[in-house]
């Protein structure tokens, strides 16, 4: 038997037991900010109440983020969806770019104030696309090295859920002291598990597209490239036109 092979078995039952435990129930937003505003007329000793604030906060900031990772889903699955599509508009792209005609210089009768114009919009064009470049160049490098770590949140936030679980299974903090939990600790958790469920169920989703977001960020670079190369020749073009005309009108000047 592999080794490989081995240590599956040995898991096997731990990940059944974390799949079929069930999910804690969600902390609502509402109810967490009507009893955090509320906190204070439970007239609760100093140490107490920070400790009951601070675990309320928590429960929110855990819940903004599982939000946060769900409108990341939702936006990757969408991305993964439109993939094809823009992959093949945007290998067939540098094709036309390669066979269009070399940048023509500008007619010599052309206004300066013109010739300006034209390089403000070249300029603001070869701007977009070197932010186009660094998003690609981003989505590239991110998607390469992204894997592993993905696959090390998904590791450690399964160890962490199912600590979680355990916790609120017992009604007790996890230690020696074995304190019971208080609601607000309670609510914690089970947002804190919630916002792990979110991160993982985009992780997973990560991994499953990894290879089409590398096609998309490969075929989008290549395009950005050859855009800016050709932007950046013709805002060349454009300041050695107007560079003449300036020295021109210098020397008439005088």
């Amino acid at each position: 038997m592999s080794l490989l092979r081995l240590l599956f078995l040995l898991l096997l039952p731990l990940l059944s037991m974390h799949a079929a435990a069930e999910a804690p129930p969600r902390p609502q937003p509402d109810e967490l900010r009507a009893r955090l505003q509320a906190l204070a007329e439970r007239k609760l000793p100093e140490a107490e109440q920070r400790t009951a604030q601070q675990a309320l906060e928590q429960a929110q900031a855990s819940l903004a983020s599982a939000e946060d990772y769900r409108r990341r889903l939702d936006a990757l699955k969408q991305t993964l969806a439109d993939a094809p599509a823009q992959i093949a508009a945007a290998r067939r792209q540098p094709a036309a770019l390669s066979t269009a005609a070399p940048v023509a210089e500008p007619a010599a009768d052309t206004p300066l104030a013109r010739l300006e114009e034209r390089l403000a919009e070249q300029e603001a064009a070869l701007a977009d696309w070197r932010r186009r470049l660094d998003e690609a160049d981003g989505l590239v490098v991110g998607s390469r090295t992204g894997p592993e770590r993905a696959q090390t949140e998904i590791s450690t936030g399964q160890v962490r859920m199912a600590e979680i679980e355990t916790t609120l299974a017992s009604g007790r903090e996890a230690g020696r002291d074995g304190r019971p939990l208080g609601p607000e600790r309670r609510d914690a958790l089970a947002a804190e598990w919630h916002a792990l469920d979110a991160q993982l169920t985009l992780r997973r989703q990560e991994l499953a597209g990894n290879s089409g977001l590398i096609d998309l960020g490969l075929a989008r670079q290549e395009l950005a490239r050859l855009q800016v190369a050709r932007l950046e020749e013709a805002a060349r073009t454009l300041q050695d036109a107007i560079s003449r005309q300036r020295a021109s009108q210098a020397e008439q000047t005088v």
